[in-house]
């Protein structure tokens, strides 16, 4: 089984807390945090643009990516938003098998 991690930015925390709480509601991740304020400097449509934002981050597995990224376009207010998958190669045997158990333990 391959674990990821989605990352991606929102300019609210409750829009952030939100999502985690209807993906961990569909078990389509285990966990998620939600880390801000920051601030972000950033080109957008040729101007130098700076905003505040909050950093979600996102464990599931692999076999999920496509829900959760669907459910993450479908409810961002971005046009265009910055989300990362990064596929974790090791974890600690305790953690992936927490992981397993919520994943697939309401199927």
């Amino acid at each position: 089984m391959i674990f990821i991690e989605i990352t991606f930015t929102i300019p609210q925390k409750e829009e952030g807390e939100k999502i985690i709480q209807e993906l961990l509601e569909k078990h389509l991740i285990v966990c998620g945090q939600c880390l801000g304020p920051m601030t972000s400097i950033y080109l957008w449509q040729g101007k130098i643009e700076k905003s505040t934002e909050w950093k979600i981050s996102l464990k599931t597995q692999k076999t999920l990516q496509n829900d959760v990224l669907t459910w993450i376009k479908s409810t961002h207010p971005y046009e265009v938003p910055e989300i990362v998958l990064t596929e974790k190669l090791s974890l600690n045997e305790d953690y992936s098998e927490w992981m397993k158990k919520e994943l697939f333990a309401y199927d």
